[in-house]
């Protein structure tokens, strides 16, 4: 089993315990849900640049939206095949200019594995182009350090997942159609037990970028992708981790609203509004699909995190869901983020919950009350 490395201490009894992770999942989730028709509609509803196919954007989600929707077929086909590799993956700095391709190879990836077996959408010239030309990524070379920094500097989450993570997908893709060759062999080739490792690592020492705006949002789509597409070990590790980042937000939101500390980039630190957290939109994604009462779905700060989310087959564990919304007889809990690190503390009781921090922050009903 696996467990959350925190401190809860019952408000009654205040004593200390380690708490197990969720994963329990017996919600009998819809198959369809509004919110994701809307925010489906709202992607393909744009008009494809054909001028600017090749530049970092949300080109890729569009093509996305409109392939879900079975919606301008042969234009998607045409701007898939026509697109150019722009630059290379890793984060984008002085010495690496053309950085940050990877951005573009995530949803490119969900894209291949989504409408692999749907070539009256998914052209076989289209997927050909694909899997030859814009996934750069392949073979073992597994990178953890940003790119010109020789090795010594290690890359962000963010980056790691979604390089990573599709250059592993590339290569189970290639298995899967047949090609044997061991460069493509996740397992011989190494792939397999450090895309294991790493996501062993998240889950038994917590993320590095937790609650990084814009920048969880990219993680936990990357985690999607492994989650929905990876062998069962790396599915069911991508899950976990998933799992842990969703148990750690119910127990720090009331009625998804959520405040955390670590924005990761320091302009985004002053932002002191309760629904701008990027982690909220891929959860208010997964409940419009629960059989619950209607909560709030703005979603109108990330929406492109709700389309990844919405067509995806990942659902939080049941006790995530509930304590979302129930705080049963409240809590006190500790998050810890790795050794000499500061901790996130939360307090919660049936109604509220508290951000004990420089300010004192309470959530009650509609009401928020700053102190």
């Amino acid at each position: 089993m696996t467990y959350l490395t925190i401190s809860l201490f019952s408000i009654q009894s205040n004593g200390q315990s380690m708490v197990q992770i969720p994963h329990q999942r017996t919600i009998a989730w819809k198959t369809n849900a509004d919110l994701a028709i809307q925010v489906y509609q709202s992607f393909a509803s744009k008009k494809i640049n054909f001028d600017k196919l090749s530049e970092r954007g949300n080109t890729p989600r569009i093509l996305l939206a409109k392939l879900l929707l079975k919606q301008d077929i042969e234009d998607v086909n045409k701007a898939i095949q026509q697109m150019k590799v722009r630059g290379v993956t890793g984060s984008h700095w002085a010495l690496n200019p053309k950085g940050d391709y990877d951005f573009t190879l995530m949803p490119l990836t969900t894209i291949l594995f989504l409408f692999d077996n749907q070539p009256d959408l998914l052209y076989p010239k289209t997927k050909e182009h694909l899997i030859n030309t814009l996934l750069t990524e392949e073979g073992g070379k597994y990178r953890r350090a940003t790119p010109r920094t020789l090795g010594l500097v290690a890359d962000t989450e963010n980056h790691i997942l979604m390089t990573e993570g599709s250059r592993y997908l590339k290569n189970r893709w290639k298995m899967l159609h047949g090609n044997s060759s061991p460069t493509y062999d996740n397992v011989s080739n190494g792939m397999e037990v450090k895309i294991l490792a790493y996501l062993n690592r998240m889950k038994t020492n917590g993320l590095y970028e937790y609650n990084s705006i814009p920048y969880i949002g990219y993680t936990i789509a990357a985690l999607l992708n492994l989650e929905a597409f990876a062998s069962e070990k790396v599915s069911t590790e991508a899950r976990n981790v998933l799992d842990y980042m969703n148990w750690t937000y119910a127990l720090g939101s009331y009625k998804l609203r959520h405040y955390p500390p670590m924005r990761r980039r320091y302009e985004k630190a002053k932002i002191q509004e309760l629904t701008t957290d990027y982690q909220s939109v891929f959860v208010k994604a997964w409940l419009s699909y629960a059989p619950i009462e209607p909560f709030n779905t703005d979603i109108s700060n990330a929406e492109v995190h709700a389309l990844v989310g919405s067509c995806m087959p990942y659902r939080p564990a049941d006790k995530v869901v509930e304590v979302i919304f129930n705080k049963g007889e409240g809590y006190f809990v500790k998050l810890g983020h790795g050794k000499k690190s500061c901790p996130e503390i939360f307090t919660a009781g049936k109604h509220f919950i508290m951000y004990p921090d420089f300010r004192t922050e309470f959530i009650s009903g509609d009401l928020l009350s700053l102190s």
